[in-house]
């Protein structure tokens, strides 16, 4: 399985390389314990006990997300809730602790401090993460923000489609060989994405010359239509800051 997980992620870093993605090595840096985390407090006067953890994509320094506007978006939109970006890159999934110290160095000592409406935004790899997370632990989420969730090999999507989607999908008893994480993974959208809105809302958002737009789109389908936006644009941090800036708005979180 390790093996497997190492060559999957590393396939996504070749891919990766053609954004220009500041930082995005193909050398995979150690998963530090506890996760490093750059906390950004909100503006607003009042008292806020909402959270926004943003999860990067594979090799993607914390400071990018900062650097590219995603921290000042929030700020700009005047919600009331602080941001804490989690340098969980691909080393935590590799290992397959990613959702174990999400729980133990963020969100459970982020509940203890009393936030009580804590929302997962993950970007590519970080997708991923968010989607896992909020499968096993699904009491401790507001709401997902998936920009251009990066879901493994799209073969597990090109099957879904073929079946006539997520809702008609059958989970196969036993994955198919080196596929086991991909089935893991869409098995829990299915499942999230069937709860309805009004228990976890699912916000996606992807850029349509993406080369995971197909994988995405097969992902939206299972949505409701208002919570799934698109830009044009590829696998890069223009497209991604509009898809954000909109998700954030569309989204029922409290205003200064």
């Amino acid at each position: 399985m390790l093996q497997r997980l190492t060559r999957l992620i590393g396939c996504l870093g070749c891919v990766l390389a053609t954004a220009s993605l500041e930082g995005c090595s193909t050398f995979l840096r150690e998963a530090a314990v506890p996760i490093p985390l750059q906390v950004d407090m909100t503006h607003c006067a009042m008292e806020t006990r909402s959270l926004i953890v943003i999860l990067p994509g594979r090799a993607m320094p914390v400071r990018q997300l900062e650097a590219h506007g995603f921290v000042q978006a929030v700020r700009s939109l005047r919600l009331n809730a602080d941001v804490i970006r989690a340098d969980a890159h691909s080393a935590y999934y590799i290992e397959e602790t990613v959702v174990e110290r999400l729980r133990r160095d963020v969100i459970a000592p982020a509940q203890a401090a009393g936030y009580s409406s804590i929302w997962l935004a993950g970007i590519s790899l970080g997708g991923l993460g968010a989607v896992l997370y909020a499968d096993a632990h699904p009491g401790d989420v507001a709401g997902l923000f998936l920009i251009s969730p990066y879901l493994g090999n799209p073969s597990v999507a090109q099957s879904i489609a073929r079946e006539g989607g997520l809702k008609r999908w059958h989970v196969p008893d036993e994955a198919p060989f080196g596929l086991a994480r991909e089935t893991h993974a869409w098995r829990s959208i299915r499942d999230l994405s069937q709860k309805g809105r009004g228990q976890l809302p699912i916000y996606l958002g992807y850029g349509l010359q993406d080369w995971n737009a197909p994988v995405a789109q097969v992902f939206a389908e299972a949505l409701p239509p208002e919570d799934v936006f698109t830009s044009a644009g590829r696998h890069d941090w223009e497209p991604w800051f509009a898809l954000w800036k909109r998700m954030l708005a569309a989204s029922n979180l409290q205003r200064c």
